[in-house]
């Protein structure tokens, strides 16, 4: 079976449905509403206002992305696979954990007031935030490709 139709298999279970729907609001209102939220004189209507249409669809894809690998990795961990050593299945946690902070990261990173805490707590300053803001794009393939492969190495051994 082909890695599709096991995402698609796995959301297609009732509790997986909803762990699905629920990572999706969760990762929405974390892309959107956080920094409306913590942001001084930010407002959400402000913070949506400032999105491009290639914005738009970049926190769609990752939103979309990173429910999915959510959901599969909690699946993964109810139902370990049988192919699989036992310690084997619980492997995957930590690239999902790595893939979601990234992909948090480059979805705030659409405007430098809201990237800049977030670089400014790694250490990188000004030169970190204009960094980030001027390769977003490069920052946002490799995070869709960090989730992408957590979701394959998650669902290959079935």
């Amino acid at each position: 079976m082909n890695i599709i139709k096991k995402i698609i298999n796995i959301i297609s279970r009732p509790v997986c449905a909803g762990v699905f729907v629920a990572s999706v609001f969760i990762f929405a209102f974390v892309f959107v509403a956080l920094p409306a939220v913590y942001i001084p004189n930010n407002s959400l209507s402000f913070q949506l206002s400032t999105y491009s249409s290639d914005d738009y669809i970049l926190l769609f894809i990752l939103t979309i992305l990173s429910s999915i690998s959510v959901t599969v990795q909690i699946y993964r961990w109810k139902n370990p696979s049988k192919t699989c050593k036992p310690s084997l299945p619980i492997y995957g946690t930590g690239s999902t954990a790595l893939s979601a902070a990234f992909a948090a990261i480059v979805g705030t990173a659409t405007c430098a007031a809201c990237v800049a805490p977030i670089v400014s707590l790694l250490g990188l300053g000004l030169s970190g935030t204009i960094f980030l803001l001027k390769y977003k794009f490069v920052f946002s393939i490799v995070a869709i490709l960090i989730i992408l492969a957590s979701i394959y190495l998650s669902l290959r051994n079935d």
